[in-house]
């Protein structure tokens, strides 16, 4: 499947498409084929002589892995207090995603972690008056 990030380490830089069947072997070019990974681990499985072997393709992503984990690396604590931030201010998921950089699952998952209301608060309007001030409603 693609992915927007090395399904071994996490990366997001450098990304690069193994076929997990060779095209030259009968494999296609349909998203079950695919695996994405980091031109560093796209490397080493090419450099393993057998990747299609399940037990040997769970070694080799486990030798690959940080500290035992994979996937799309945690965000820095002060990276979700922003979201949580933006998301009292009434931003929408979108908006957050917009600012931060942050995936819109990432987002949603951070809201339930830190028991964040369901939609977020309207935002505060304001509304013009004859002297040209803004009061807040």
């Amino acid at each position: 499947m693609k992915l927007r990030f090395c399904v071994i380490c996490g990366t997001n830089k450098n990304l690069q498409h193994h076929h997990i069947i060779p095209k030259i072997e009968g494999g296609d070019d349909h998203s079950h084929n695919f695996l994405t990974l980091c031109w560093e681990h796209h490397d080493f499985i090419h450099n393993i002589k057998k990747t299609r072997d399940k037990e040997n393709f769970v070694a080799l992503c486990k030798a690959g892995q940080k500290n035992g984990v994979g996937g799309r690396p945690k965000l820095p604590k002060e990276q979700e207090l922003e979201v949580c931030k933006l998301w009292k201010e009434g931003k929408s998921y979108r908006q957050i995603k917009k600012e931060t950089g942050v995936a819109l699952s990432t987002i949603r998952r951070i809201s339930k972690d830190y028991n964040l209301p369901e939609k977020p608060p309207p935002p505060k309007t304001y509304k013009k008056t004859k002297k040209g001030q803004y009061k807040l409603l």
